[in-house]
């Protein structure tokens, strides 16, 4: 068997070497572009709505060491927010991944919690994957029957008594027939 190992020569010092550039690590536009720029720079979006809306929740939001945006909570520590590359990924992490069990929507929107992660279209995103995912459709509760499952039909019965006797009417969808115990 032929084994071969590729050795590279450096005629300088890595040390010496130029350090290297960093690269955007998130080229397309984000919901948090806004809230960071206002929490460095304390500038405002021209939109006038947008504008007072970033002013109202200003103190949701920290930038941590690391330069990213972290949403404060009620009942948990900080959560990270996450642009929308990150969420596709995390949420079929958690509903399709190899701890996922395929749960509803509120549900694994709660558990994206617990595993420290925010962005603000959080629900709505959560039902509509909970939606489209095959295996929750095929096994869900709940759903109504359709003609294809429904297993017996349903006729309607009405039975009453007539007289001192033991006479019954018994309906059977449009026809009726009479049934008279004579007893044993």
């Amino acid at each position: 068997m032929n084994r071969s190992v590729h050795v590279e020569v450096y005629q300088e010092r890595s040390i010496d070497l130029p350090p290297p550039t960093v690269c955007n690590l998130r080229p397309e536009p984000s919901w948090m572009d806004a809230v960071i720029t206002y929490k460095e720079r304390r500038e405002l979006p021209e939109d006038k709505l947008l504008a007072r809306t970033l002013k109202r929740y200003n103190n949701r939001f920290v930038i941590d060491a690391k330069v990213e945006l972290m949403r404060k909570s009620f009942s948990t520590p900080l959560l990270k927010c996450v642009g929308p590359t990150e969420t596709d990924y995390i949420l079929r992490e958690i509903h399709l991944g190899i701890c996922g069990n395929h749960i509803g929507g509120r549900t694994l929107a709660h558990k994206t919690l617990r595993a420290g992660y925010w962005w603000p279209t959080m629900i709505s995103e959560v039902k509509a994957m909970t939606k489209k995912c095959e295996k929750c459709q095929k096994f869900a509760l709940g759903h109504p029957p359709t003609s294809s499952n429904l297993a017996i039909n349903i006729i309607p019965l009405t039975i009453c008594t007539m007289g001192n006797g033991h006479h019954w009417s018994v309906s059977l969808g449009c026809k009726s027939k009479e049934v008279i115990d004579r007893g044993s």
